[in-house]
C-alpha cells in the first residue's frame, strides 16, 4: 500500500485496537487487530505517521489477487468500523483441535474413553455407537487422543502447519 496525505482520509494509528507497526527501511510493516484476526499490511510509500491518508493498494498478478482483496475487504470493513465476520473463516481444522484438548484434558482427570465419547459427540450417540458390534467409536477416541498426545509432546507445530523451531 502506498500511504497518500490527504486531509479528510484514513487515520490509520486511530483505528480501533493496538496497532503494531515496526518501521524498515523499504516500509512500514502494519498489524492491525481487526474481527477475530489481524491484518497484514506493508506501507511502501509514504507513511502513516504523518496524519491521515488516502491508500493506494496495488494488486500483484492474478495468482496473487485473491488473498490481497480479501486483505482490502477487511481493511474496509475495519476502516467502517465493522468488520465482517464472514471474511475470517474458522480454521477448518479447529473442531478437530478442540476435541483433541478437550480429550486429553478428560483423559488426564481420570475420565474413561467411553465418557470421553460422551463428552465429544454426546452422551446418546456415543453409547449407541459404543455398544453396536462396530469398533468405530473407540477407534475415534484412540485416534483422538493419540493425537493430542503428540500435539502436547511437541508436534503441535506440525499440526498448527507451523515450521522450525521456535
Amino acid at each position: 500500500m502506498n500511504a497518500e496525505p490527504c486531509p479528510g482520509g484514513i487515520d490509520v494509528l486511530a483505528l480501533d485496537g493496538n496497532i503494531a507497526v515496526l518501521v524498515e527501511t523499504d516500509a512500514e510493516r502494519l498489524l492491525i487487530p481487526a474481527g477475530p484476526g489481524h491484518l497484514r499490511i506493508d506501507v511502501v510509500g509514504g507513511t502513516i505517521f504523518s496524519g491521515p491518508i488516502r491508500p493506494l493498494f496495488t494488486v500483484d498478478g492474478a495468482g496473487g489477487m485473491a488473498p490481497q482483496l480479501l486483505t482490502l475487504r477487511r481493511f474496509a470493513g475495519l476502516v467502517r468500523g465493522a468488520p465482517c465476520r464472514r471474511l475470517w473463516p474458522p480454521l477448518r481444522r479447529a473442531t478437530r483441535l478442540e476435541a483433541m484438548l478437550r480429550a486429553h484434558d478428560a483423559h488426564a482427570a481420570g475420565a474413561s474413553h467411553r465418557d470421553i465419547a460422551g463428552l465429544l459427540y454426546g452422551r446418546a450417540g456415543a453409547d449407541e455407537r459404543w455398544s453396536d458390534n462396530s469398533r468405530f467409536m473407540r477407534l475415534r477416541i484412540q485416534r483422538v487422543l493419540r493425537s493430542a498426545r503428540r500435539m502436547i509432546e511437541g508436534s503441535y507445530r506440525t499440526l498448527l502447519g507451523l515450521e522450525g523451531p521456535l
